[in-house]
């Protein structure tokens, strides 16, 4: 039953996709799979945790909502009219070569990653103490997932988003057990949902190299790889800046609005994200091109106001102004953890394979892309400027704070800050596309011979 819980909500992500986002091509129907993941997981918690708070408690209606949300999307994509199909994402010869790394790359850190959840079935300090005893009064009898917002958890911070905590509670609570193997899961799931975005969204959006590239200098990342196994809220919030970052990128407002609410209701430091990638969409793309992005994120970020002003206790930076004075510190310590990106270790920085990369292939000027990567780059830029103002404005020692959390946070944005680095990559890809025969060429071509010489005559 667990086990179909997750395959529910997960499905039930790719159809909305799918929905939102047509895919018209393998690499796109890729990226909606995998989006799927973090999608999928983060609507399923938002649904468990309102209708929890209407006061639903039988099992039956929540399995019935989103059974019958799922079979509503499944029968709206039978009976839509196919999609026009697309030439498939150019590929250079030796493409394969890279896929195969990438793949061997990837499978290897999700597989050290479900290692070090087996000897750590409970996950980290935070996990045990945090996102997880939440979700335990999130699953438990009446009212007990009142529990998870009550002020006497002054140290367990009840102000904190609930998706993580959700997401395993409504595992807990429709599988009928409450072991650690849930967010165990749910952690490697999230984790594993990271690479497969990078791959298929670059792959659909820029080239397939491009994407390949991108998931080789994400797992050429010891720092972000030992965030893994943690179970705590950074890994998925990283899924869906991410996702929301390409969707941005391939002009998909529906899609990336929705993944907006999600990393909202993932962390705080995710309603800053959606915010600032909403309003830079608005800036970049235009207002009216970005509108679907805000009307899809308005219930997701309705849900989180509400939370936030009616239920949650007072954050601790209330009425706390900032301490400047603080500022070497902050600059220095995010120096030192840009730095340790590789756990100590110069030779296999992801900043060296980066520099590599930039000095080999260089930098692509123009694309359709280019107003979504100011966006995404503005959105990136504005989340950094956040993290600074919280450790100048935390109550806590600010050493203890940022020797506690930077690594966490430069996990948070790291996925999509490669992303914007393999976008901009000009791959040999683009060698391919530049010398290719007209879009009009090649579909004459697939009618016949006939058709193709009139096509290549009228040219």
């Amino acid at each position: 039953m667990a086990l179909l819980s997750f395959l529910r909500a997960v499905a039930l992500g790719w159809a909305v996709a799918e929905l939102s986002a047509p895919s018209a091509n393998g690499w796109s129907r890729a990226a909606n799979a995998a989006i799927g993941v973090p999608l999928g997981l983060g609507l399923t918690s938002f649904l468990y945790f309102v209708l929890l708070w209407l006061g639903a408690r039988s099992m039956g209606v929540f399995a019935g909502l989103e059974t019958a949300a799922l079979l509503a999307a499944g029968w709206v994509l039978w009976k839509r009219p196919a999609t026009t199909s697309v030439p498939p994402v150019n590929r250079f010869r030796y493409w394969w070569i890279l896929a195969i790394a990438a793949a061997c790359a990837a499978l290897m850190g999700i597989a050290a990653v479900a290692a070090a959840s087996e000897m750590t079935p409970h996950g980290d300090w935070d996990a045990w103490a945090i996102w997880n005893v939440r979700a335990k009064f999130l699953a438990g009898p009446g009212d007990a997932w009142r529990y998870s917002v009550s002020p006497a958890l002054t140290k367990t911070h009840p102000d904190y988003p609930l998706l993580v905590s959700g997401a395993v509670a409504r595992v807990w609570r429709l599988g009928g057990g409450g072991g650690p193997e849930a967010a165990a899961t749910l952690a490697l799931a999230w984790f594993a949902s990271v690479p497969a975005i990078l791959a298929a969204g670059i792959g659909s959006l820029r080239s397939v190299s491009a994407g390949l590239l991108a998931v080789l200098v994400l797992m050429a990342t010891p720092s972000y790889l030992a965030q893994g196994p943690s179970q705590y809220a950074d890994i998925p919030l990283s899924a869906c800046l991410l996702g929301a970052a390409l969707c941005a990128m391939r002009r998909q407002p529906a899609l990336c609005g929705m993944l907006c609410a999600c990393a909202a209701w993932t962390k705080n430091e995710g309603l800053v994200f959606a915010l600032a990638l909403l309003a830079a969409c608005a800036w970049f793309q235009g207002v009216r091109a970005s509108a679907p992005a805000w009307a899809a994120a308005a219930p997701g970020l309705a849900v989180v106001a509400a939370f936030k002003l009616l239920l949650a206790p007072g954050s601790e930076y209330a009425g706390r102004t900032p301490d400047f004075s603080r500022l070497p510190t902050v600059l220095a310590a995010f120096g030192r953890e840009l730095g340790n990106l590789s756990l100590g270790d110069w030779l296999t920085h992801p900043f060296l394979l980066m520099a590599a990369l930039a000095w080999g292939l260089r930098f692509a000027k123009d694309g359709p892309w280019l107003a979504g990567w100011k966006a995404v780059a503005a959105a990136l830029g504005a989340q950094c400027a956040a993290y600074g103002t919280v450790y100048l404005m935390t109550p806590s020692d600010v050493e203890w704070q940022v020797g506690t959390s930077m690594e966490r946070l430069v996990a948070q944005v790291w996925p999509a800050a490669v992303a914007l680095f393999a976008t901009r990559l000009n791959v040999p890809d683009d060698t391919v596309a530049a010398s290719a025969p007209p879009a009009s060429a090649t579909v004459e071509r697939s009618g016949g011979k006939s058709r193709r010489r009139r096509a290549q005559a009228s040219s």
